[in-house]
């Protein structure tokens, strides 16, 4: 009788599981109507969407497909049995599609010195009144005046009395100080700072690996890579490296600023060794199926899960005394 119980609250706790999920929570009312964190999927940029999936490389190569369409026994070229493209490869469309992508729900001017040591910004937001006003902008560092901030101050007063920064500032130099010899020559030494308006909530155990949108090729703007532990610490803050000195460049509502990743806090043991049977033998069975069951590779990696995958076993479950 106790092993029919404990079926039945085990099935019966599956039945009730709720899954893990991500939250994005804001105070700015609207803005996850017009300026929503989205699957990354949303924001695959515009050069990838216009790849094709197979391309030919050369007149000869476009010859010998002529050649193939028309001859007798010939395989079309619409069959795609080569020129894939880096469209169809899988490590590409999955790093483009991974976890949520948080685009800017303002408009930004940023105007970055000759030296690029500093930089001030110019903000649609403060117009909306999104969040309160701060004194974290009294000076570079964000102490109290120096003399070496003083250089600084027709800046930032013009910024101050005009109330145009909102949620930007520039992260203390002082911090990352053994940095910046290291960062390319033609990029300015100071680090944009934006104060997320997203809250970030993931379950125990999960963290957000945040990093810059995958092939963007921002210009002028790459966010510094990090990780929350979003499980208890919800709020952010996002930094950016600036690319160029000496300009004035226009951060667009909607412009993808940040990735987020979620990932599990658990680390793994390492095994470093020597190949042995077991491995040649999977890697012989794995390489057959890839190689002999489509053309290309995108086909046979997603199909490859079926059989040597990892499977997740679902949280849901069947009555154990309902066998039909």
């Amino acid at each position: 009788m106790r092993e029919v119980l404990n079926d039945f609250a085990t099935w019966l706790a599956k039945k009730t599981y709720t899954p893990p999920k991500v939250e994005f929570v804001t105070q700015i009312e609207g803005v996850q109507k017009w300026a929503p964190v989205k699957n990354s999927s949303h924001f695959i940029p515009d050069w990838f969407k216009k790849l094709p999936t197979n391309q030919l490389l050369d007149v000869d190569e476009q010859a010998r497909a002529q050649i193939a369409r028309s001859a007798p026994g010939g395989i079309h070229p619409d069959f795609k049995t080569h020129g894939q493209t880096i469209k169809t490869c899988p490590g590409m469309q999955d790093i483009l599609s991974v976890g949520y992508t948080m685009p800017y729900w303002g408009n930004t001017i940023v105007t970055v010195t000759e030296d690029g040591k500093d930089l001030i910004t110019t903000s649609s937001t403060h117009r909306a009144s999104h969040v309160a006003k701060t004194d974290q902008y009294k000076n570079i560092d964000g102490d109290f005046a120096t003399s070496e901030s003083v250089t600084l101050s027709k800046l930032e007063q013009w910024q101050q009395e005009n109330d145009t920064n909102e949620n930007w500032g520039m992260h203390p130099a002082s911090q990352y100080s053994t940095m910046i010899p290291e960062m390319p020559e033609r990029w300015a030494s100071c680090l944009l700072k934006l104060d997320s308006i997203w809250e970030i909530h993931t379950p125990p155990g999960w963290s957000m690996l945040q990093i810059d949108p995958t092939y963007q090729f921002n210009n002028t703007l790459e966010a510094l890579p990090g990780i929350l532990n979003t499980d208890y610490w919800h709020s952010s803050n996002m930094f950016f490296f600036v690319k160029e000195k000496g300009v004035q460049f226009e951060i667009p509502y909607m412009t993808p600023l940040v990735t987020y990743i979620p990932i599990k806090r658990d680390r793994l043991p390492l095994e470093v060794r020597m190949i042995n049977d077991a491995d040649i033998e999977r890697h012989r069975e794995i390489s057959n199926f890839m190689r002999g069951t489509a053309w290309g590779s995108s086909a046979p990696y997603r199909n490859a899960l079926k059989f040597f995958g990892y499977h997740q076993q679902s949280k849901g479950g069947k009555c154990p005394f309902n066998k039909k």
